[in-house]
């Protein structure tokens, strides 16, 4: 499909707006706002466990409601990590 340069700007800012919408929700803990951005189907892959899939948007609001509110404030329940070394 061939788009012209007006066409392709909008679609490259549409993508764009949408990846800053979810960093930004996401920082700020707005699990269901978060969640809406993915189609019904859609998937996850979190970088702390790129090889378990988490499909559909209500899978999606659970996984990110699962860390745990303590009287002290939110708290890890698990929380996994890696370590990246470039050259």
């Amino acid at each position: 499909m061939f788009l012209n340069p007006d066409e392709q700007l909008r679609l490259e800012w549409r993508c764009a707006r949408l990846i800053a919408l979810y960093a930004n929700l996401n920082d700020e803990a707005r699990w269901e706002e978060v969640a809406a951005l993915f189609a019904q189907d859609g998937v996850l892959l979190r970088p702390t466990a790129p090889d378990v899939p988490i499909a559909g948007r209500e899978a999606i609001l659970a996984a990110f409601r699962a860390f745990v509110l303590t009287p002290d404030g939110w708290r890890f329940a698990e929380r996994h990590g890696s370590l990246s070394f470039g050259g």
